[in-house]
């Protein structure tokens, strides 16, 4: 019963945030200055892969920031060493699942060229998180939930890993040209 009073309440909480008056921007990737980057921590090997991609687009001479999210109550140490950005974790959810959280607050105050979510099994958080970004571009794991929140969504048809999917929307986003 909580949980469908939960659930109720986040959809509520989705439809107030940043959807309204929104222009789409789609930009051709090789113009892309700035990027934003979503994250769920879930393991050592996706953790590289993330690190990997920040290290490719650096070196295109894209500027990316990356926000991350553990839904843990504490990051798993053996992690630790290798998060080199900022993250919180399910400790800085409120009763409804909203992340109160500053680092959260000073990501989606910046603006970018592309907001990209590497979430893998996307959620309430996630999308939480897309809907405050500040970017003419949103891409992230379809799912019929996130059709609102994003304006060029991966279809994965089978179960991929992280570095998969990073592998899939940069060929995607190669091809576009608005």
């Amino acid at each position: 019963m909580f949980q469908a009073i939960v659930k109720f309440r986040q959809k509520k909480i989705l439809k107030t945030i940043g959807l309204k008056d929104r222009k789409i921007k789609p930009i051709q990737f090789s113009s892309v200055k700035t990027m934003g980057i979503f994250f769920t921590i879930t393991d050592e090997e996706s953790v590289k892969a993330l690190l990997d991609f920040q290290k490719e687009m650096k070196n295109e001479s894209i500027s990316v920031k990356i926000l991350g999210f553990c839904n843990l109550k504490e990051l798993p140490n053996h992690l630790n060493p290798l998060i080199e950005f900022p993250f919180f974790t399910k400790k800085a959810l409120n009763l409804w699942g909203v992340p109160n959280e500053p680092a959260l607050e000073n990501f989606t105050k910046d603006k970018y060229d592309i907001f990209i979510d590497l979430s893998l099994n996307p959620n309430f958080v996630s999308r939480y998180v897309a809907a405050k970004m500040n970017s003419g571009f949103r891409v992230g794991l379809h799912s019929e939930e996130n059709e609102p929140f994003y304006d060029f969504l991966i279809n994965e048809k089978e179960e991929v890993n992280q570095k998969t999917f990073i592998e899939h929307i940069v060929k995607y986003l190669r091809i576009i040209n608005p």
